[in-house]
Order: C-alpha cells, then sequence, then structure tokens
C-alpha cells in the first residue's frame, strides 16, 4: 500500500475520510486500530470525549470495524454513573465488484448494529473514485432509529481529499450529512520494524457544528490509526529468497565418501535432534523414509517443524529411498502424517517446480509403528524428550464500554504444568496467580464476583487416542474449577477427504448434594471451504443452564485468526469479535528436562447482547451464554490450532520451505 493511499478510519468506524465513510474497504488481512478524540457536536460538551476503533479486513471486499464513543463527563462525588454514554456498536462494509474496470468504486454498509444503545445506527451507500490527486467521496445515509437521527449518517455526505504527491500528506473537506470538516491527514511509508504496518495520523475540525439544543460546539481533534497488514507474506517470502541457496545436488555425501542407509538415518537423526525435535526417529517401509518427531519448539505453527523435518529427509536420503513420510507425534501419539517425494521435495527447495500434486496429508489413525524397520540410534530407539513443560501465558476477566467504567479488568497470569507419561497421556496442572485489577473488581464493587481466583485451578490426567479411523478423542479426570471433581471429553471426526471436522466436547462437574452433577457440552460441525477460511454451526448446553445455536465463523491470516460469532442460550443472543494470536516466538527454548514456552495462542474479544423485545437493556453478564472452553484444549495442544487438513498444510508451502532454510539449513554443509 502506498503511503498516498486512501487509508484512514473515519470516527463513524468503518476505512473513509474524517468522519464520514469511503467507498474502498479495508484490505482483507489487514487490522486498523485507531483512536481520537474527536466529539461529536451534537452530544454537547463532555470533559471526556474519546473514540476507540478496530477495524479488520475480514476477505476481500469486506470490512467489519467496532467502535467505543465515550462521551461523558465524571461522576459527581459519591456517585458510581458517569453522565454521557459509552457506546459500544459494530459496523459492517461491503464494497460491491466494480461493474467496469474503469467505473468508480460502490460500498454499502450499516453503523451501529443492534446492542443495547443504537446512538449511531444507520445504513449507508456510498460511491467514490480518484482523479489524479484528488478522492471523491458521495453517499447517502438512513437512520435507523429516532434516536441516532442526530449522531448517525442521515442525509446526504460526502468529500474530497487532496493528496499532496508523495509526501503522504493529504487536505480533506467533507459533510457528514449535518455539518462540515476539513483537516489534514498524514499516511507513513510501511515500517519495517513493524511488520510494514503503517501509521496514519489525522486532524480535523468540524465547522458550524451545533449540538441538539441549537448552540455552536465546534472543536478541534486528533486522531491516530496503526493499520497492521496481517495478511501478507511478501515480506516472508522476500526474507526466504534472500537466504542462501542450497547447492545443485543434495548433501548426503562429500566428494569420495560413501555413507550407508545407517549413516544417513543416524546424521537425520542428529540434525533434527540439534534443531530441536524430540522422539525423533528414522525407518524405512519400502522405498520410504519414515520419519517420526514431536515438536515442543516450534509453537506457532506445526508447519515449521514439518518443514525442517521434510527438508532436511529429502537432502540426506539414500538413493533407494524415494519418498519421504513425516510421522508427527503428540505425547508419543501419532497424530498426523504428511508425505512427499524425494525429487520433489529437492526441486521445491531450490525453487524450481515441484510438489506438483502438493503434500499428502493424513489423519495418523492408520499410522503402524510396528510395520517401519527402525534404523536410525541403538535399535531404532527414539531420540531424548523434556521430562516437563511450563507453559505462561495472561488470564484475565474484564468489561467494556459500561455505566461504571471504560474498561475494568482482573488480570493474571496462569503457568500450566504438562508431564507426559505413556503413549498419548500427559498429568497437566494449571496455577493462577492475580496480577493487578481495576478498582470496579475490587472487593464490595460493582465486578467483584468477577475477580480472578488464585491458586491450583486444575489437576488432571489426559488420555487422547485414535477411537476409529479418523477419530481422535481426549479425555481427562480430576479437579477442575478450583474445588470440583470431574470429567471433560472432546471429539474429533475428521471428514475423509476433505478438511472439515465433527467436533463433539462435554464435562461433567460433582456439584454439591442437591444437585449431584453439572453438564454442559457441544456438538458442531466446522466446514471449511479454503485453507483459511472456517464456518462452524452447532449446539450447545451451556454452563448457565441454557441450551441453544452457535455459530463462528473464522479467518486465518498467518498465525492470527479472527473470529465472529453468533450464539443464543434460552432468550438471551450474544454476538462479538475475538482474536487469536500466538505469545510464543516462532523457535522457543531448546528441549531440556524443564522446558519453559508462552502459550502457543492467547484469544480475546469483546461481546454485546442483542437486544429483542424479550430483552431491552445491554446488561453485563459474565457467565451468560458462554462457549465451552475445556482446560485442555485438543485442537491447540495437539492439532495446530486446528490447522491439521491438507488444504490448509498445502497452503502453507512457502512457510515450511522459509522454515528449512531458517533453521534446517545450517545443519548441511
Amino acid at each position: 500500500m502506498s503511503a498516498t493511499g486512501n487509508y484512514g478510519l473515519a470516527t463513524s468506524g468503518s476505512r473513509g475520510g474524517l468522519t464520514i465513510p469511503g467507498a474502498k474497504s479495508l484490505p482483507q488481512g489487514d487490522v486498523a486500530l485507531s483512536v481520537s478524540n474527536y466529539l461529536e457536536p451534537a452530544w454537547g460538551v463532555h470533559s471526556v470525549h474519546n473514540n476507540y476503533l478496530l477495524g479488520f479486513g475480514l476477505w476481500e471486499g469486506f470490512e467489519l470495524s467496532g467502535r467505543i464513543a465515550d462521551y461523558n463527563n465524571p461522576p459527581p462525588p459519591g456517585a458510581h454513573l458517569v453522565t454521557g454514554i459509552r457506546d459500544l456498536s459494530a459496523n459492517l462494509k461491503w464494497q460491491l465488484p466494480k461493474w467496469w474496470s474503469a467505473g468508480p468504486d460502490i460500498a454499502v454498509g450499516m453503523t451501529d448494529i443492534g446492542g443495547g444503545a443504537v446512538n449511531f445506527s444507520s445504513q449507508y451507500v456510498v460511491v467514490g473514485d480518484d482523479l489524479g490527486p484528488v478522492r471523491w467521496t458521495l453517499g447517502y445515509g438512513r437512520a435507523n432509529d429516532a434516536r441516532s437521527k442526530p449522531y448517525a449518517l442521515d442525509g446526504a455526505f460526502g468529500g474530497l481529499e487532496w493528496r499532496f504527491g508523495a509526501s503522504g500528506v493529504s487536505a480533506l473537506v467533507e459533510h457528514d450529512s449535518h455539518q462540515p470538516h476539513v483537516g489534514l491527514r498524514y499516511h507513513s511509508d510501511p515500517i519495517a520494524a513493524l511488520g510494514q504496518s503503517q501509521v496514519v495520523a489525522s486532524l480535523q475540525r468540524s465547522l458550524n457544528g451545533k449540538d441538539v439544543f441549537g448552540a455552536s460546539n465546534d472543536a478541534t481533534s486528533f486522531g491516530v490509526t496503526l493499520v497492521m497488514p496481517l495478511g501478507r507474506l511478501a515480506e516472508r517470502d522476500r526474507r526466504a529468497q534472500n537466504l542462501p541457496e542450497l547447492p545443485a545436488h543434495a548433501a548426503a555425501q562429500a566428494p569420495g565418501t560413501s555413507f550407508s542407509a545407517q549413516d544417513l538415518a543416524e546424521r537425520l537423526h542428529a540434525s533434527l535432534a540439534r534443531a530441536g525435535l524430540e522422539r525423533v526417529r528414522v525407518g524405512l517401509l519400502g522405498n520410504t523414509w519414515v520419519v517420526a518427531f514431536e515438536n515442543t519448539r516450534y509453537l506457532q505453527n506445526e508447519v515449521d517443524a514439518l518443514g525442517l523435518v521434510l527438508g532436511l529427509a529429502a537432502e540426506l536420503a539414500p538413493t533407494n529411498v524415494q519418498n519421504i513420510r513425516a510421522v508427527a507425534l503428540k505425547t508419543g501419539q501419532a497424530v498426523q502424517t504428511v508425505e512427499a517425494s524425494v525429487p520433489d521435495m529437492r526441486a521445491f527447495l531450490r525453487r524450481q517446480p515441484g510438489l506438483p500434486n502438493g503434500l499428502a496429508v493424513q489423519d495418523a489413525s492408520a499410522y503402524d509403528v510396528q510395520a517401519v524397520q527402525w534404523i536410525s540410534g541403538p535399535a531404532g530407539a527414539p531420540s531424548a524428550r523434556s521430562w516437563a513443560r511450563v507453559e505462561l501465558g495472561p488470564v484475565v476477566n474484564y468489561a467494556v464500554a459500561t455505566e461504571v467504567g471504560l474498561f475494568d479488568y482482573s488480570l493474571g497470569v496462569q503457568a500450566s504444568t504438562f508431564v507426559p507419561l505413556w503413549r498419548g497421556a500427559e498429568v497437566y496442572t494449571q496455577h493462577v496467580g492475580r496480577v493487578a485489577n481495576s478498582f470496579n473488581y475490587e472487593p464490595g464493587q460493582t465486578f467483584n464476583n468477577s475477580l480472578l481466583r488464585e491458586g491450583l485451578k486444575t489437576a488432571a490426567l489426559q488420555q487422547t487416542l485414535w477411537l476409529a479411523p479418523g477419530v481422535l478423542a481426549s479425555v481427562g479426570a480430576g479437579r477442575y474449577q478450583f474445588d470440583r471433581d470431574g470429567v471433560q471429553g472432546q471429539l474429533n471426526w475428521f471428514i475423509p477427504g476433505r478438511d472439515d471436522v465433527l467436533r463433539l466436547r462435554g464435562a461433567a462437574y460433582k456439584a454439591d448434594a442437591v444437585n449431584p452433577f453439572q453438564t454442559v457440552g457441544s456438538a458442531s460441525y466446522r466446514w471449511v471451504p479454503q485453507a483459511n477460511t472456517w464456518l462452524e454451526l452447532g449446539v450447545q448446553q451451556y454452563s448457565d443452564g441454557t441450551q441453544g445455536p452457535s455459530v463462528v465463523f473464522t479467518r486465518w491470516f498467518g498465525d492470527v485468526s479472527v473470529n465472529v460469532f453468533y450464539r443464543k442460550g434460552g432468550l438471551s443472543q450474544f454476538a462479538g469479535v475475538e482474536l487469536s494470536f500466538p505469545l510464543a516466538p516462532r523457535q522457543g527454548m531448546s528441549p531440556s528436562p524443564l522446558q519453559l514456552a508462552s502459550v502457543s495462542q492467547f484469544q480475546t474479544g469483546i461481546r454485546t447482547r442483542i437486544t429483542d423485545s424479550n430483552t431491552n437493556a445491554n446488561l453485563v453478564q459474565f457467565d451468560a451464554v458462554r462457549d465451552l472452553a475445556l482446560d485442555y484444549n485438543l485442537e491447540r495442544r495437539q492439532l495446530n490450532a486446528g490447522r491439521a487438513g491438507g488444504q490448509y498444510v498445502n497452503s502453507q508451502l512457502e512457510r515450511l520451505r522459509e522454515a528449512f532454510y531458517l533453521y534446517a539449513r545450517p545443519q548441511l554443509p
């Protein structure tokens, strides 16, 4: 994206001008964070006037954004509620396909969808195009509600943006259907230190602004936006291209020397162990080299470990080996096999035509360890492994944009310890320590019932096994939720020939003499039309005792996912968005008797109640209609955060090759 691009977030929440939406949407995979002190004139004078915006380009042409408008005055002494509003709103925009290549951009959108307050609710259509250095925008909006009319798009709106060459500076003038605005905007070039992100700064002034009583209320405001291109892998590809190339022939043998299959297998075994993989074992099955391994070091994505295994195995394969089969283990249990031919893999590593049919990816339910002739190490013994692993990650309860606070929180750290036992079995514990909290989480205050509890949260034994072809189950028993004995279980049924999966999750806890057991459960089907796009439909028995449907739409951008969800339990409906991202480095700590790591994926989000005739207030209910979250997450722990299918693995071949060059290439001469 050029630094001169029209790339700001309007105060209404979507990509556009100073206050009005534009006809372009955020590019697919881009995330925009923005903060400004803009105060809509119609709201009158408030000592606090801030806007917090978050936008996602979910796919090409479709944008989802959220806004918190914090316009209030502090409460008087002895009171708790502010005067004014803290409005949480969601916005959608769809940029229509162009009718002809030279035609203008056209988009339709909605602002402030649902929720307990509809201060900014409207629908609009907007058209825009570039004429040399000028970007023009023209649109029409209609407020959905009489309460929204003074504040939302309601009538004709439009604007002009004049870009001053390649300086990144532009001047804007616009009318938002209520009053005109003028301003300046600066777009930075992509900043390498920030992952090619852009910084956008805006200065604006409203003209002839009036409050709802007709009094003049003009003001100058400033805003700053950070646009992060999560979906772009160009920089990663360039970095891989600049790495040292491999020689024309595999580096298995030096001139004048001869290595036996045993020698090469042991060399591969040692190279993978030095790279940080555990339980490494190399064997033969016909003309196929079988390489079993367990990855506890490259926690952002299992594809990195596959790059090491397939790349080194191809380079070190003896002449009688034509294929490589990588067997990914978790706690000694095989979960996935990935196969490639040696000639194709060698050509692929050298950026020549290779892997014409991609990688053959299957679940490991049919994997037979006894059928392999193991040749690496003493009697084919696997390499050493860590005896215990500790993962550290944040845990937080929070409330956003309530009448008592903009952001209230109870923050802690969770230490999870995993000790492998026999194949597929491990003992794990979770211990929570409280770090900090806001005033409203203090004892006796508004949210005191959700103050994080400290101590040993979980101590359980977990067993994972294949029940049948394509059916992987994981069951745990122990102490959960600090003081409740119970069982938890989950089952993934992988649909043959697809990345789709049927998921069953459930738990039962011993409660008290009156209610001996509390049960929760979930059944869902995940449809995976594209490698980075999921739609999961299900039904749940929620922990609050209600039942109902759930819908989750997921988009992956690299190792970051955006989940848009809807859940209904009884008469209560909630919708929201969640962001999941890795906290672990791409290459973590080498295996050792005690291995330390950050959590591979941390998930957080925001939700709002959908109001209707049954529920007309957006009450804060922390435990109502929550997705079933088991203490042991099978997909996160063993299935690459759910990205274990062949469609996904083959979409990540560039990353696989890059991982080989970064972490395995130094093992070869």
